[in-house]
């Protein structure tokens, strides 16, 4: 009995270790699942939180730089608005609405892709850095820069922008989309414009060249509302010159220092000023052109004193000559021949300004504003003390390119060094991107100053880094000169009919003369009327020493017999001098002629005033912030 009950105890024991063996196996084995899942479930965690932050981080750096390329869209807009002192420049009717126009075409340029107007410097992964001009060239190196990055879309739905950023871990296929709506908002928090009307006896150049006699057509000699064609030899005096086309002038043989046009004021509404070989023409006051002036031949010579402007090309053909005072143009080209000059007193203004094998001098403390310079092959831009040239893009490229103006500082937005090229300047002010290329031996580059500029090429030679200095917040924006406001008046419909009216004549009046002179005003119906006239100027006739006046409904043709004519020619058609060796030479109409065309409001004589401009008051206040953020988060996809 003793003995049973101790085997009893034994078997007790084992079934007791068994039963806290297996609840120990069970607990441990599920705290290893739970330990497991834990892990699991953490590591997860970090792979979210490693996709999360690449994509938010990559959100990040592509809104700073689309905050940053809103920004320059700002500055640029604000430029074309206000010079840099703040002083309003514009002189529209509608400033809210144009400065929003201009503003929203800078932010299209750059958000579709449309223009490379907006620049902005966007740092690399390598700590390099890029200059990019719209959203998708900054959407595709981001991608290329932020790690795990898989894709990043960018769309517009409305006033609002989406952009959507995915990480991706290729390893554990952890995929995180991080999308941002925004919008951009107005440029400005609050505009006020108070109109002060004032004289505008400071804003040159707006009233340079102002001259009323432009509006008294009693003061020109010469008038076509047609076109004007002088045949070889002509002399012309004259106070004013009207054509509404082109006017026209053959090869010319007078000796050297003779002119063949000296006038106060030219004016072709229409048309172009075209020169044929030998011709000086001198202009005291106001030389305008709507379609540009074209030298033929050579040893053309223009003499303007006061203003010389064309909305078209002027082209230089070979050992052509300028020498202007102002000079407002859209293209000039200085690079069709050799031995070309053109010479700048004061100020000139292009949107294309061409130099090649061909010179151009700009006097000292006058000021040079161009769109794009290109010099090349030969071509010499050359500069007195005191000068400025300002440029968007600045080319200055091959054999001998020359920029010799030790005494000027120059700012661009662009700037583009190529070949052997001779550059000697001041200072460079670069607010865009500098290019070099091809320097060699024969490149000659002197700066007493500094280039300074965004950021500094990486090409750029040793001899010259020096010359370099970085400057990230380099800004400036170009002064355009104000258009002149008798410019205005002139491209405006009204002129000249608001002055004279040449098709009121209704009636042929030729007795509206004097001892000395002999006019006619004629419909021109009768052809024999005109020629007539001019019967009374030929040589060896007792009257050719009277003056002549002709208003005609009509065209006026000039015989060739003719060589010398004093009075006034006004024409309805065109006007043709079919003869040489004709010294044409202005004289006031008579007061009895002048007194008939005033009753028969064939001319009108207004002592006419430069318009009164706005110089207003303007309450500006910019908008700090450059875009809203509407909604920020993570979606699943």
């Amino acid at each position: 009995m003793k003995n049973f009950i101790r085997s009893s105890s034994k078997g007790s024991a084992l079934i007791i270790v068994i039963v806290f063996f297996t609840v120990l196996l069970l607990l441990v084995a599920g705290t290893m699942e739970l330990a497991l899942t834990s892990l699991i479930h953490s590591k997860e965690t970090i792979n979210k939180t490693q996709t999360s932050t690449a994509a938010d981080s990559a959100m990040e750096y592509i809104l700073f730089y689309i905050s940053k390329a809103i920004a320059q869209a700002k500055r640029l807009t604000y430029a074309q608005f206000f010079d840099s002192t703040g002083r309003l420049i514009y002189t529209g009717d509608s400033f809210e609405n144009d400065y929003l126009n201009t503003f929203n075409s800078y932010i299209a340029d750059f958000f579709e892709n449309r223009g490379n107007r907006i620049g902005i410097d966007m740092k690399l992964a390598d700590n390099s850095s890029v200059q990019v001009s719209n959203v998708s060239e900054l959407i595709l190196l981001a991608r290329q820069s932020c790690e795990y990055i898989s894709n990043i879309s960018f769309s517009r739905s409305g006033n609002s922008y989406i952009l959507e950023v995915e990480a991706l871990d290729s390893t554990t296929k952890t995929k995180r989309v991080e999308r941002c709506v925004f919008t951009i908002p107005s440029p400005f928090e609050k505009v006020e414009i108070v109109s002060n009307s004032s004289s505008p006896d400071t804003l040159l150049p707006y009233l340079l060249a102002w001259d009323s006699n432009i509006f008294d057509f009693t003061t020109y000699g010469l008038f076509s509302s047609d076109k004007i064609i002088f045949n070889n030899n002509i002399t012309v005096t004259t106070r004013n010159m009207y054509s509404s086309s082109d006017i026209t002038l053959r090869s010319d043989n007078n000796r050297p220092g003779d002119y063949t046009i000296k006038a106060d004021n030219i004016i072709v509404k229409n048309g172009s000023f075209i020169f044929g070989g030998n011709n000086k023409v001198v202009v005291n006051n106001l030389m305008y052109t709507k379609n540009g002036i074209t030298f033929n031949g050579n040893n053309n010579r223009l003499e303007s004193n006061s203003l010389l402007f064309s909305d078209g090309t002027i082209s230089l053909s070979g050992k052509d000559e300028i020498v202007a005072n102002a000079l407002f143009c859209d293209t000039l080209d200085i690079r069709n021949g050799s031995s070309n000059l053109v010479t700048i007193n004061e100020f000139a203004y292009f949107n294309k300004l061409n130099i090649w094998t061909d010179k151009m001098v700009l006097k000292s403390n006058s000021k040079l504003f161009g769109g794009d310079i290109e010099i090349r092959n030969d071509g010499i831009l050359s500069a007195d003390v005191g000068t400025v040239v300002y440029a968007n893009n600045l080319d200055i490229i091959g054999s001998s390119a020359t920029i010799d103006a030790p005494d000027t500082v120059l700012y661009c937005n662009n700037l583009k060094i190529d070949g052997e090229v001779k550059l000697n300047v001041k200072k460079i002010v670069c607010s865009g991107t500098i290019t070099i290329s091809n320097l060699n031996s024969g490149t000659n580059i002197r700066v007493s100053d500094k280039i300074e500029c965004r950021s500094i090429p990486q090409n750029i030679p040793s001899g010259i880094r020096n010359l370099f200095v970085q400057n990230p917040n380099v800004n400036f924006q170009i002064p355009y000169p104000t258009i002149p406001a008798i410019i205005e008046e002139i491209k405006k419909n009204t002129f000249p009919t608001n002055w004279i009216r040449l098709d009121n004549i209704v009636e042929d009046k030729k007795d509206i003369n004097g001892a000395n002179y002999y006019s006619l005003v004629s419909t021109g119906q009768n052809s024999n009327d005109i020629n007539e006239i001019f019967n009374k100027n030929k040589p060896n006739n007792p009257h050719s020493n009277v003056q002549i006046f002709v208003i005609t409904k009509s065209g006026i043709n000039v015989p060739p017999d003719q060589n010398h004519l004093d009075g006034v020619l006004i024409a309805n058609g065109s006007l043709q001098f079919n003869g040489g060796n004709l010294n044409i030479e202005y004289v006031r109409m008579p007061q009895p002629l002048i007194d008939y065309l005033l009753s028969k409001n064939i001319i009108k004589i207004e002592n006419v005033q430069p318009p009164v401009i706005s110089n207003p008051t303007v309450t500006f206040l910019p908008r700090d912030v450059n875009l809203f953020i509407i909604a920020r988060h993570f979606v699943v996809k």
